[in-house]
């Protein structure tokens, strides 16, 4: 599947991060978790906790050069369903997989249920909505997609493992499943760190609306 034939079906991605760190994204880049152990220069110990582990806890970093940083915590995955749904990964190489990675909605119908879950829990969001077209031609052969939500493992999880996430120049997309063709995340590896040049707009939301945060200035 070519940039421009994803786009022409979601021509917008979503990247839903916690409020305190979005300026920082803005600033430094959109950063996988392993891109940030390594710009934050943590040691080895401190990262195979946060990179090969379940975070149970969410992580706020304060420190340069990246100022605000928020790592979430895992709570989604249930680590005996996680287990079970392994087919050819171990559990600590699954999260190094996802820990490599930064990930979008394909649509603001996949995000919303995220956006439920931290209403519920009274935590604002900030939501990046992002060029697919632009950001997607420049970074192609960085890009994956997955059928599958693979921050969640709950009772009788899809099984998952190394054909979870499939190179978008390699996805079929006439034959898909029908869930809105097939994509329900899309990732591009380690990070984007000219991410701010297909930023549409930021927004802060919450479970009483939404209020515009940023926008790139009119040239």
């Amino acid at each position: 599947m070519r940039p421009e034939e994803f786009a022409r079906e979601f021509p917008c991605l979503f990247h839903v991060a916690d409020i305190r760190g979005w300026r920082s994204i803005l600033d430094h880049g959109l950063l996988s978790v392993s891109a940030v152990c390594e710009a934050l220069q943590l040691s080895a110990k401190h990262r195979e906790k946060l990179e090969s582990q379940r975070r149970t806890t969410l992580k706020l970093f304060e420190k340069q050069p990246l100022g605000t940083v928020v790592l979430r915590e895992q709570g989604a995955i249930h680590p005996r369903a996680l287990e079970a749904a392994l087919v050819d990964m171990t559990v600590h190489d699954w999260y190094r997989e996802l820990s490599r990675r930064v990930f979008f909605f394909p649509s603001a119908e996949a995000m919303r249920p995220l956006l439920e879950t931290y209403h519920g829990q009274r935590l604002p969001q900030a939501v990046f909505r992002v060029d697919a077209a632009r950001l997607l031609t420049k970074h192609a052969q960085d890009v994956s997609v997955s059928a599958i939500n693979t921050g969640s493992a709950k009772r009788r999880a899809t099984p998952r493992g190394a054909a979870t996430f499939e190179r978008l120049a390699d996805f079929e997309y006439a034959a898909a499943p029908l869930r809105r063709h097939g994509i329900a995340e899309v990732t591009v590896d380690w990070a984007v760190p000219d991410f701010v040049e297909y930023v549409i707009n930021v927004e802060r939301v919450d479970a009483q609306g939404s209020e515009q945060l940023w926008q790139p200035p009119e040239t």
